[in-house]
């Protein structure tokens, strides 16, 4: 089975008077991020990663549900 690489995009943006920056669109595009989306920030170790909040929402669920499993198996 071949291994997928992720696939990684670079662009520069800057943070405007009131905090709000600019994501680049071919990187919106790639991520298919539209107007109006919640997107979670999570900063850590001075950095700052963006996710569309569905996202995390799902990955949250999904690692509730596994909790809730290896509770019952224990």
């Amino acid at each position: 089975m071949k291994s997928k690489k992720p696939h990684v995009q670079f662009g520069v943006t800057s943070m405007g008077e009131k905090g709000q920056v600019v994501i680049p669109a071919d990187i919106r595009e790639e991520l298919s991020f539209k107007k109006g989306e919640k997107l979670m920030v999570i900063a850590k170790n001075g950095s700052v990663t963006l996710m569309p909040a569905s996202r995390f929402e799902e990955m949250t669920r999904r690692l509730s549900a596994f909790k809730d499993l290896f509770t019952e198996t224990n």
